[in-house]
């Protein structure tokens, strides 16, 4: 007498897999990669406001001397625009703003960076004067939180620390020197 065996199949066990499949496909690569994008683009907006308040340092007419409250001098005028452009976007935080004076000389191509007003009023036929900002900043995660286990990871976790520079030419560089 021959024994029957029922035969199993194996065919349908793809559809009971297949959830489980594709949840450890989102967690395992969707999310890492949303929260790369998601420093990304926070990071391009803290570039964005480095350019706008280098932009307005360089248009300013004064270097360290505010003509009015609404004229103001280059290292005001390049802080408020940092923080007002920061401020725009949700997980961004600027902690400091610097504005310095960068001399080009175009004969010899060296660079003098000064942290203060010039001492001398600027000479244009043989220096070119550029402003640096920089800013120094926080861009948050897409998730905060804490596991516990670990410390803290810049950019997965925890709030990541960014430090942007740009520069612009001086529109007038004879107020470098107030």
């Amino acid at each position: 007498m021959k024994a029957r065996f029922r035969i199993n199949r194996h065919s349908g066990s793809a559809i009971a897999e297949a959830p489980v499949a594709l949840w450890f496909a989102i967690l395992a690569l969707f999310m890492p990669l949303l929260c790369l994008a998601t420093i990304t683009l926070r990071y391009a907006f803290v570039v964005t406001a480095a350019h706008e308040a280098a932009y307005q340092a360089a248009v300013s007419k004064t270097f360290s001397t505010d003509i009015s409250t609404t004229d103001l001098c280059a290292i005001n005028a390049a802080d408020a625009t940092a923080k007002k452009v920061a401020n725009s976007f949700s997980g961004i935080s600027v902690n400091t703003v610097s504005t310095k004076i960068i001399q080009s000389d175009s004969q010899t191509n060296t660079l003098q960076v000064h942290e203060t007003r010039l001492n001398n009023p600027a000479d244009t036929t043989r220096y070119v004067y550029l402003l640096e900002t920089t800013i120094d900043g926080l861009v948050q995660p897409l998730i905060l939180g804490h596991s516990g286990l670990f410390q803290d990871i810049p950019g997965l976790t925890g709030p990541m620390h960014v430090q942007v520079s740009s520069r612009k030419l001086a529109e007038n560089p004879q107020g470098l020197n107030l």
